[in-house]
């Protein structure tokens, strides 16, 4: 019987048409082509060839890439004893032109464009039609993407995109670069990393605009699958790994998993990844089952620039991101005080001459060398910085607490210990009526969720609130607010700083920012 392979695979002929031989018949007519080369490269920005990484970050962040693809004998036609009739196409060999964009961090829009440069073939009779290769450059179907990531991000073991393509018939039947339809192909994408394990699949369906035969072949609805697998090295720079890619004929022409209706391919690539977001790629394979377009031999090549989408910035290179330097074009030094945080160090005044010994300037029984506030008095405290120092006292618009009030863990009851340092308050607004309005403000640290730390900071405010009103306070002068993780004073990074981010401040709305009361 005579055979019409595309390589590694066999198309069957009548065997009627086994007395053939190469000078015998006349054709009648020619056959028109379709679009031959099954290679159809992963949008711009994947890390693999045919596979794609998923890797939809960042907002309005480009790709470009330039794919060589060639492919040798994918299309042959054979005698009955085996051996070669007609090469129907010898070499095709496509540059692939591509771009995305992702926008809203999951949205992502692509094209490619591919152009056989080069095609070398011959011509065969068959059956009365005349099967005529192309030996000419010609532009293929363009391609259009639109995919949206639903679960996972890059990176992440498991990251699923659902998508779809299509094909305009910008390429040319005869010349074996278009199925001269609009083709539509809707896919479910999957990635992810495991350690320096990477993988990729798909599962998709091509929807053809008609369908047609060549050579007894169906060419319409198809099924398409694909799967990579390899390893993440040199701290994943470089990816080396094979992909596998097939398609079966869906339509109700043929017969789905069919040997000559379901071409199959593969390749071993490599991949180069630098830092500034260019890649480099070099694989080879070929088509192992039967089918329509599965070459004895492919190699593709390519150059891509993929810039990572950008971090945290650090304009003045002086080690605190610019989200929490206060003087961000300027380098500086780390310091708690979120106003000065980054800020080069001022010069700090010639210290003052130390005091006589054995003085006590505000009279609260604490000598001034061990008296953190010597002019203003107050209680002693084993903490040196507080030794000294009132409980309470209003400075800069503030009734500023020298100790934390203290609540239940992830509770808004305010727990025994922090009577004292309420009741110094309780003190300065029984004793200073000027304070018409006070603001009490509430805290939290980053653990938990954003609105569960709101809701907490919403309570514990309102909590001071309470106590204070319980001992007398006239609720009309205060109000509270929670702010939840939003401003925090310290590094989250740390238990002391954790610990300083929770906490309770009172603002004054509704005196002068002169006075100096204290408790």
């Amino acid at each position: 019987m005579n055979r019409f392979w595309n390589s590694a695979s066999i198309l069957a002929i009548p065997a009627a048409l086994a007395t053939l031989s190469m000078g015998e018949g006349v054709a009648r007519a020619q056959s028109t082509g379709f679009s031959l080369d099954r290679f159809d490269p992963a949008a711009a920005g994947s890390t693999w060839f045919a596979l794609d990484s998923l890797d939809l970050r960042g907002s309005g962040r480009p790709a470009f890439a330039a794919l060589l693809d060639y492919a040798n004998k994918p299309l042959v036609l054979y005698n009955p004893d085996g051996s070669t009739r007609s090469v129907i196409v010898n070499d095709q060999l496509f540059l692939h032109l591509a771009g995305s964009m992702v926008v809203l961090d999951r949205l992502r829009f692509a094209f490619n464009l591919p152009i056989a440069v080069q095609q070398q073939g011959g011509s065969g009779v068959l059956d009365g039609l005349t099967y005529q290769g192309p030996n000419k450059a010609a532009l293929g179907d363009l391609r259009l993407d639109a995919d949206v990531r639903l679960a996972g991000v890059n990176g992440d073991p498991f990251t699923i995109a659902l998508g779809a393509q299509v094909f305009l018939p910008t390429g040319s039947r005869t010349l074996y670069t278009s199925d001269g339809g609009v083709r539509f192909a809707p896919h479910l994408l999957a990635a992810g990393e495991v350690g320096m394990f990477a993988y990729a699949a798909s599962l998709g369906l091509v929807v053809h605009a008609q369908d047609e035969q060549y050579a007894g072949i169906p060419i319409g609805g198809e099924l398409t699958m694909g799967a990579s697998a390899g390893l993440l090295l040199a701290d994943k720079h470089l990816l080396v790994g094979p992909e596998v890619w097939g398609r079966t004929d869906v339509t109700d022409h043929g017969e789905a998993f069919v040997r000559d209706e379901s071409p199959v391919e593969g390749l071993l690539g490599v991949h180069v990844t630098t830092n500034a977001g260019w890649r480099f790629g070099l694989g080879g394979g070929a088509g192992f089952a039967e089918g329509l377009g599965s070459p004895s031999a492919r190699v593709v090549a390519s150059i891509e620039f993929a810039p990572p989408p950008e971090g945290p910035r650090d304009r003045d290179g002086d080690g605190i991101l610019d989200l929490k330097d206060a003087c961000p074009d300027e380098p500086g030094v780390a310091t708690d005080d979120t106003e000065t945080n980054g800020c080069p160090p001022k010069a700090e005044p010639p210290p003052p001459p130390p005091p006589p010994a054995e003085t006590d300037r505000d009279k609260d029984g604490i000598l001034d060398p061990v008296d953190a506030c010597p002019d203003t008095p107050g209680e002693r405290d084993p903490d040196p910085k507080k030794n000294g120092c009132p409980r309470a006292v209003v400075e800069h618009g503030t009734i500023k607490i020298m100790d934390q009030v203290k609540f239940a863990t992830d509770s808004s009851d305010i727990l025994p210990e922090s009577d004292a340092i309420l009741t110094a308050v309780l003190k300065i607004l029984t004793g200073h009526p000027e304070i018409k309005r006070v603001d009490v403000q509430g805290y939290t640290d980053d653990r938990g969720r954003p609105d569960h730390n709101q809701d907490l900071s919403e309570r514990r405010a309102a909590s001071v609130v309470r106590w204070l009103t319980s001992k007398g306070i006239d609720p009309s002068r205060l109000i509270s607010h929670g702010f939840g993780q939003t401003r925090a004073i310290d590094s989250n990074a740390t238990d002391e700083g954790r610990q300083n981010n929770r906490r309770v401040e009172f603002h004054i709305l509704g005196a002068n920012d002169g006075s100096t009361p204290h408790e």
